[in-house]
């Protein structure tokens, strides 16, 4: 008997813990329709704590579109609005704005936007919330490594956490929120044990360059946040050079790219941005053995030995300014998380 009933009690456990589940989930909406995400950015951003309160947003979204809009005239239509759960808090009980969770972008639709409602000047939509799902997309988060992962997740909660304070200031202005917010992201980058100085895998600079947007990128208060970010990585690469023979090199290119970071960020940015967007990057594989190369730039085989010996150091030189422009994404990209 207890051989029977001890699985049908496991059984029904589970079964109960997926009804829970399922019944604490919040709702997303997403939406294919150019209308909708124009129109709506915040019922799309937002992260509901029920299907019914789901469906008023999808009401008070078709309110806002255009008669020429098929998504004004039937929700079923296509695909304009696609409902899905999530385990991302929705920030309903008192206080819970308070204790961000990490790993999850609600804190900013639900949070800070809801506290302050922003337009034209808005962080917590346009930026704090846009570059957080982007990051924790399945697609970026599939391209970053274990310790890129770990950096990331640091990032995204010590943003969020430095924004708490400013939720209950009530004189707080948009444009101030916004500059505090932007000012916040140098320290979060640079934290001791989850540094950008430190993140030189290129797998992870690639998925960092994935979702960054030049447009975002150029603006003056992201060249100011970079050049920060450069500085303080300069003074702790600048430091390592001399403490260990074996690591000098490595810290010599480190020190020598933060600095020409740190006096033109815009052009390396830019440079850098478009070269990813035009190209397919180099393997770590190629970039390490030295066999990335293009055009002109590939070494010439007719020659003789000192010719093939200078045509592989060429390679080995271009491998390493192609690793060191490549941390710029880096340092490039955090500024929008």
């Amino acid at each position: 008997a207890y051989l029977v009933e001890l699985p049908t009690v496991g059984f029904f456990l589970l079964l109960l813990a997926a009804v829970l589940s399922t019944a604490h989930a919040s709702v997303v909406i997403s939406s294919t329709s150019p209308w909708v995400n124009a129109r709506c950015k915040i019922e799309v951003a937002y992260t509901y704590c029920s299907q019914e309160k789901a469906d008023k947003a999808v009401d008070a979204c078709q309110a806002k579109l255009p008669l020429a809009s098929s998504c004004y005239w039937s929700r079923d239509f296509g695909n304009c609005f696609n409902f899905a759960t999530t385990q991302d808090p929705c920030y309903a009980a008192e206080g819970s704005c308070e204790s961000p969770v990490e790993n999850t972008c609600s804190f900013y639709s639900n949070c800070l936007n809801k506290a302050h409602p922003c337009t034209g000047s808005d962080y917590a939509i346009g930026y704090g919330h846009k570059y957080c799902s982007k990051f924790m997309a399945p697609l970026a988060n599939s391209r970053f490594t274990a310790a890129g992962k770990a950096w990331r997740d640091s990032v995204l909660i010590c943003l969020q956490k430095f924004l708490v304070p400013l939720l209950a200031d009530e004189s707080a202005t948009c444009a101030e929120i916004r500059a505090d917010a932007f000012d916040s992201h140098p320290d979060c980058y640079t934290q001791e044990g989850a540094s950008i100085c430190d993140l030189r895998s290129l797998a992870d600079l690639h998925a960092l360059a994935g979702v960054l947007e030049l447009k975002d990128l150029l603006t003056a208060e992201s060249i100011r946040q970079m050049a920060s970010v450069a500085e303080t990585c300069l003074a702790k690469w600048s430091g390592k050079v001399g403490e260990d023979a074996d690591a000098d090199t490595e810290a010599a290119d480190a020190r020598d790219f933060w600095k020409k970071f740190a006096a033109e960020p815009r052009k390396a940015a830019t440079e850098v941005k478009e070269s990813d967007d035009a190209t397919a990057a180099p393997s770590a594989t190629e970039l390490a053995a030295g066999t990335a190369s293009t055009g002109s730039e590939t070494g010439s085989s007719s020659g003789g030995a000192a010719d093939g010996n200078a045509a592989v150091g060429a390679r080995d030189v271009r491998s390493s300014s192609a690793v060191l422009a490549a941390l710029l994404f880096v340092a490039s990209t955090l500024l929008y998380l």
